[in-house]
């Protein structure tokens, strides 16, 4: 995700940018990868030219993942209590999903079956997505890491595998689910 610059100088501008050039006047561009940049522009007209350079002139920074924050009151009361919650999260979310702790969920996990179908691993992600299934990704066994992927339509109770899901084995990743599911 780059930010996008513009600039706002007069007469026939040539910008000289690091990854790509403009001939606009007032050119807009967007760096896809962070780093420190540099920006040059040379302006001319029938009586001749001339150029300036800024130096370290944009610096982009790595994007940062959101980190999940909120508020509530009142957070005690009778029953029922309407409890208003607010969003404090940095890092600028475009997605938000609340669990109260009162959803059915919440409780204790059963076992659905004694053979899923998966192997047994650690450093696996899993989600739940809201049509209710549930898919597992990736981890690690004793055999290596995995690239498969396994999803459910019943709560567990069946398991359907995506043998080589197009991306490298791994272990240590995270899953989200996106609003379209």
């Amino acid at each position: 995700m780059g930010g996008i610059v513009g600039f706002f100088t007069p007469l026939n501008d040539v910008w000289r940018l690091q990854t790509a050039g403009s001939t606009d006047r007032n050119p807009s561009h967007t760096y896809t990868t962070p780093g420190i940049y540099s920006v040059a522009l040379q302006a001319y007209n029938d009586d001749g030219c001339d150029s300036t350079r800024e130096i370290d002139y944009v610096t982009v920074r790595e994007p940062v993942p959101p980190e999940a924050n909120f508020t509530g009151v009142p957070t005690s009361g009778s029953a029922p209590l309407n409890v208003s919650f607010t969003d404090q999260s940095t890092g600028d979310p475009t997605g938000w999903t609340w669990f109260f702790g009162d959803e059915t969920y919440g409780g204790a996990w059963t076992n659905q079956t004694d053979d899923a179908g998966w192997s047994a691993r650690a450093y696996h992600s899993s989600v739940a997505l809201p049509d209710g299934s549930i898919v597992l990704m990736g981890g690690g066994d004793a055999d290596g890491l995995k690239n498969d992927t396994w999803r459910s339509a019943d709560g567990g109770a069946t398991w359907t595998q995506l043998p080589n899901a197009g991306w490298s084995a791994r272990v240590y990743h995270t899953s989200v689910v996106l609003p379209d599911g």
